[in-house]
């Protein structure tokens, strides 16, 4: 985890340590909500395309969004910070993953930064 400051890392400690961040609890603020996710493919490059053999090679991002209630702060209370980057694996996620790659190197379970704005 990369922390560039005072501000963000007494941030990073009131969202995972102070308020006992759970990872395993849904982001609700009751029991009988859903937590709606949007999902997009973020292309970045086409790398490759065989229209005869129907086949289409690309990199990019699957780009996952929802709010999680728990990880809300007031950014005047810290520096006017709007946006961290949080360990994926130390915030919940919704259980989602790449299925279908043809890269059998592919890891769909590879964790990454999450972006997290205060809104």
């Amino acid at each position: 985890m990369i922390i560039g400051g005072p501000d963000q890392r007494r941030l990073t400690k009131y969202l995972l340590v102070d308020r006992q961040y759970d990872i395993l609890e849904r982001p609700v603020s009751n029991d009988s909500f859903t937590v709606p996710v949007s999902i997009n493919l973020a292309i970045q490059q086409i790398i490759d395309f065989d229209g005869k053999n129907e086949v289409i090679v690309i990199s990019g991002w699957l780009v996952l969004m929802w709010n999680d209630y728990n990880l809300m702060w007031d950014p005047k209370e810290f520096g006017n910070i709007q946006t961290i980057r949080l360990p994926s694996a130390q915030i919940w996620t919704p259980d989602i993953l790449l299925y279908n790659s043809a890269d059998e190197k592919f890891d769909s379970t590879m964790k990454v930064n999450a972006v997290v704005q205060h809104n």
